[in-house]
């Protein structure tokens, strides 16, 4: 019997890593039809170089870009890119390809070993390429930076187990230089048993100014614009950006149809977002509070409560920042994958799969009239309902089944290796 469980084991690595060969592949060969992110990148740094503004659409489109994807990112990040332009783009987009393939493993491998403890199956394999429509295989093919950004603070949030604070901290900042949002774990600096958490705090954010403060010396001109276009920015649902506050934007919005004061729409909006924000922390808090309050056994232990925390907190960043494109829900694959397989029974475990592989609302078998409306939020409602089992569970369950790293029914077969 173990003899077959090994090779039903083998047979299914094989299966998966074909899937991903495939997949990886498909990219590589038609990479001129995507990577229209890091087309822009490596348009952008090219115009720097050459002295011209990388803010500037049309130059953008000048050097062969496409003026629909502009540059967003703070100038500093145009030395990370610059180094592409040595290459032809062609190339350039393989290397970038290849170069992220390469980081993702060590991100999976710290998942595995860190966040994904229920995770060490074949079933962990396939949950990251079908739940939320697959946010890894997205950006590999929009050649985005999200790889990137999520392995160095996926490595700053593994030192922190291991309360290496400081590199912690020049993680996350290095992270945050992007889009910003990883900053936001700069929070868990408040947990208790964290040494010098008032210093890391204030060097971490002088180390994020500094950082800025070297893309501002670069070019004023053009930092002022990134500033402008970063404060600015207005991307809903259609625009692949299912957050909390982009959905009550496309909800209030009708009122500016029916002759509403633009000032009185945009209050509703933010008084509406402000109380889900409330919302959602308060009963997180609930929870937390839950967690901490939980004393060391042999079953949980205090690294173990700890990577609970942490994946806690990434699902509740995911639900309250402004800005979540659909790339980012790489973050909570984690927290997602470990609540389904700790919460669901092996027949339930099937239809959380299937509700979050159909994330991609062009997919959903229903009608237009909801495509263009609340199926364009269908990964945020998955949030939603998966921050709701999980929060009542740890409010209301046992003590003894809070924090538990089993996964529901586990049996031999489910600790084959990924």
């Amino acid at each position: 019997m173990i003899s077959l469980r090994n090779n039903a084991s083998r047979i299914r690595l094989v299966l998966m890593a074909l899937l991903l060969t495939y997949l990886i592949g498909n990219i590589s060969r038609h990479s001129g039809w995507y990577h229209w992110d890091f087309s822009t990148y490596y348009h952008a740094a090219n115009v720097w170089a050459a002295g011209g503004d990388p803010y500037d659409s049309e130059a953008i489109k000048k050097d062969g870009g496409s003026a629909n994807f502009p540059f967003l990112y703070p100038p500093v990040v145009l030395l990370f890119f610059w180094p592409f332009t040595i290459f032809s783009l062609n190339v350039a987009l393989q290397v970038w390809l290849f170069l992220r393939v390469l980081l993702l493993i060590p991100l999976i491998l710290l998942w595995w070993r860190w966040f994904v403890p229920t995770g060490r199956d074949w079933l962990f394999g396939l949950f990251l390429i079908i739940a939320f429509w697959g946010p890894i295989y997205l950006d590999l093919r929009a050649g985005n930076v999200t790889i990137v950004e999520q392995l160095l603070l996926w490595i700053g949030l593994a030192l922190f187990l291991k309360k290496r604070w400081l590199w912690f901290c020049v993680c996350v900042v290095t992270a945050a230089i992007f889009k910003g949002t990883p900053l936001l774990f700069l929070g868990l600096l408040a947990l208790p048993g964290v040494q010098h958490r008032i210093k890391l705090m204030l060097g971490s954010i002088g180390l994020f100014g500094f950082l800025h403060g070297v893309g501002y010396m670069m070019n004023p001109a053009q930092f002022a614009k990134y500033a402008k276009a970063a404060l600015t920015w207005d991307e809903r649902g259609k625009d692949f950006n299912p957050s909390t506050l982009a959905a009550l934007k496309d909800v209030w919005d009708p009122l500016r149809a029916r002759g509403v004061p633009p000032i009185i729409v945009d209050a509703l909006t933010f008084a509406a977002y402000a109380a889900a924000v409330a919302v959602v922390l308060w009963f997180s808090w609930k929870a937390y509070r839950r967690l901490v309050a939980l004393r060391t056994d042999e079953a949980t232990s205090e690294t173990d409560r700890l990577a609970v925390l942490i994946m806690l907190a990434t699902l509740v960043c995911a639900l309250v920042v402004p800005r979540l494109k659909v790339y980012t829900l790489m973050m909570i694959l984690p927290v997602t994958y470990y609540v389904i397989r700790t919460e669901a029974s092996r027949g339930a475990l099937l239809l959380w799969m299937i509700l979050l592989s159909m994330s991609n609302h062009t997919f959903l078998p229903i009608d237009a009239g909801f495509i263009s409306s609340a199926g364009l939020y269908y990964p945020l409602l998955m949030l939603y309902l998966v921050w709701g089992v999980w929060t009542y569970r740890i409010i209301r369950s046992p003590a003894s089944t809070v924090t538990t790293l089993e996964p529901a029914e586990a049996s031999p077969a489910d600790s084959a290796p990924i």
